[in-house]
């Protein structure tokens, strides 16, 4: 495993302010990473998923509580299980995605993210996330009690949420995370203190502010919905966009509607589902015994050929090669 700088175009102060505590990592090491990362998010498996796979860690603990997070790198995903998570005190994890497309999930939620969206999920319940291509991510972890403040009632409510990067509040937060990031390598450590506190405070009124509006719209409710039909039916090679609209009740155009305001296509949706699903079928030892093809059939792929070609465009190799390394 390669380590790559990622340049610092998006938040240009923050190399200097996260102190970097960066060393290679090689295909042997993952679990050593595994373990670094658990550190400082939560514990959980770290697999790569392409070829050639490169990861970078800046970190630093913050004046206020919790720890600041840059992760950087290619094709990569991490699981944490519930054995992993027990006794796991509940701290509230935001992640901006400064680069990369990818999902996460919780609580029987896929949240689909591209770059400049905020996904906020907890740390003592399983989930996972998976990020193809190169990505670029800044974590917060902090308290449940620092999070939610006198409103910390709140976390019983608490849901794993996606802010999408149009919306009002996550615009503004970019630009107030930039700000707050040339600050903290100040040496005035009173100045950086009310920093930290001034971005964790936005961050918790984003998250406020997108579940009491977003998630009441009809489009929001729809969008999720779409998401766990999509889920619950992408291995039926048949399932089409008609079946979704039938089994919500909406019309085609509706659907339609509803995924061009998330920047995607049914069809885009589907494969990209099926093809991340494909690709840990590729990586399970205990599908090892399947052919490629049958990996390709059970995902709802109607041609192996065509599954081959779309999973080579998807990550660069063919799904052969997936295996291979898999195994090695």
């Amino acid at each position: 495993m390669q380590v790559r700088r990622i340049p610092m175009d998006h938040l240009g102060e923050m190399q200097s302010t996260l102190p970097s505590r960066l060393r290679p990592f090689y295909a042997a090491d993952v679990s050593g990473f595994s373990a670094i990362l658990a550190g400082l998010i939560c514990p959980g498996s770290l697999k790569s998923q392409g070829l050639q796979p490169s990861l970078t860690v800046q970190a630093c603990g913050l004046l206020c509580g919790g720890t600041a997070v840059r992760i950087s790198g290619r094709d990569m995903s991490v699981r944490h299980d519930l054995e992993e998570l027990e006794n796991r005190p509940f701290e509230v994890l935001a992640v901006v995605i400064l680069e990369g497309t990818g999902y996460v999930e919780q609580s029987g939620k896929r949240l689909v993210f591209k770059s400049d969206d905020i996904v906020y999920r907890a740390t003592n319940l399983p989930s996972a996330i998976h990020v193809v291509g190169d990505f670029d991510i800044f974590i917060l972890r902090v308290s449940s009690t620092r999070f939610f403040g006198p409103y910390e009632s709140e976390r019983l409510n608490f849901a794993p949420t996606l802010v999408l990067s149009d919306s009002s509040t996550a615009k503004l937060l970019r630009t107030h995370l930039q700000n707050t990031l040339t600050v903290l390598g100040s040496s005035d450590s009173a100045r950086v203190y009310y920093a930290e506190q001034a971005l964790l405070a936005m961050l918790s009124e984003t998250y406020f502010s997108n579940l009491h509006s977003s998630l009441d719209t009809p489009s929001g409710k729809r969008w999720n919905k779409i998401l766990l039909c999509i889920e619950a039916n992408y291995r039926n090679p048949d399932f089409s966009v008609e079946h979704v609209a039938e089994m919500l009740g909406l019309s085609k155009r509706s659907v339609h509607d509803v995924l061009k305001a998330h920047d995607t296509k049914y069809s885009h949706l589907l494969r990209a589902k099926r093809l991340s699903s494909a690709a840990l079928d590729l990586q399970d030892e205990k599908l090892s015994h399947l052919a490629v093809s049958e990996i390709a059939y059970r995902n709802g792929f109607v041609d192996a050929s065509h599954f081959s070609r779309a999973f080579r465009a998807q990550h660069g190799y063919p799904p052969g090669a997936a295996r291979a390394k898999a195994s090695a």
